[in-house]
């Protein structure tokens, strides 16, 4: 259910789980959801916020994709805990250090232009 919850309510969209991969594929390309919202740096954000949430709550997820019409991103957990400097998701399952180590990291222009150019991009 959590998974329904995430940015991005679009309504054609697919979820996959593949080895350890889970997918999240839509029915739009990355250009025009970025044309949707009006705003890139909110759609990467929301992106990486995607990413934090299926690494926290889903614990064998080890690899997470955006499928776009056009492209697709993929980030690893491991970059993803570098660069938000934890050793490990399931911690982020408290509050106080969702806030400190999500939440306002994820309020940094800064960190969302330097975490997302973790994703591997395919055209």
């Amino acid at each position: 259910q959590i998974l329904m919850r995430l940015a991005f309510n679009w309504k054609e969209r697919i979820f996959k789980i593949k080895e350890n991969t889970l997918e999240i594929a839509y029915d739009i390309s990355y250009h025009d959801i970025v044309k949707a919202y009006n705003d890139k740096t909110y759609v990467k954000r929301a992106m990486l916020n995607n990413a934090i949430v299926v690494f926290t709550t889903i614990q064998d997820a080890e690899t997470f994709r955006i499928k776009f019409d056009d492209s697709s991103y993929t980030i690893s957990k491991e970059k993803l805990m570098k660069a938000m400097e934890i050793d490990s998701f399931e911690k982020l399952l408290d509050e106080n250090i969702w806030y400190e180590k999500a939440y306002k990291k994820l309020k940094s222009d800064d960190f969302i232009k330097d975490s997302f150019d973790l994703f591997t991009v395919k055209k």
